[in-house]
């Protein structure tokens, strides 16, 4: 319904993640929710050939010419192929999983369900992070997020990272 309300009166089936929850978790991509969101599948062999089925409706990820069945947004923006939502999850406020066809809210291709992804809000409180990961085989990743008052009445966020293996 596009409005504030309790998971509880909303009168379908959904999954609601926070931030917080997905970083103590160590959910950094879409492949990572699988143990955490019940019927909720990811098949992703690469951005091409990948599919996120919800309750085993999904396509077949061996063709790139069908569109997929579940809607995936970040931030309200349809993300037309599974593939395009293969990165690393970051500045996350919540990850809502909706179950069944979300035509009516979504629009087309969301009739196994929806994934919608809101990052955090710019904040006039000033804010910033950096974070490096080392791992094998000459593994190394840095993500920073800095936000905070751009003028009086305007803030900013911007996040980025980096891999290199």
């Amino acid at each position: 319904r596009r409005r504030t309300e309790s998971a509880q009166a909303v009168p379908t089936p959904m999954s609601v993640l926070g931030g917080q929850a997905l970083e103590t978790q160590r959910v950094y991509r879409i492949q990572d929710l699988q143990p955490l969101v019940p019927s909720v599948n990811v098949a992703y062999m690469h951005a091409r050939q990948s599919s996120v089925p919800i309750r085993g409706l999904g396509n077949n990820p061996a063709s790139a010419a069908l569109e997929g069945s579940v809607g995936l947004y970040i931030d309200n923006v349809y993300l037309g192929r599974p593939g395009m939502a293969v990165f690393d999850l970051m500045d996350i406020e919540q990850l809502e999983v909706l179950r069944g066809p979300q035509g009516t809210l979504f629009g087309k291709n969301t009739t196994a369900g929806v994934i919608n992804i809101s990052t955090r809000a710019p904040s006039f409180t000033p804010e910033r992070s950096i974070e490096t990961s080392l791992g094998e085989d000459g593994y190394f990743q840095t993500k920073g997020t800095i936000s905070g008052p751009l003028t009086e009445d305007l803030a900013g966020r911007f996040s980025a990272y980096r891999t290199r293996s």
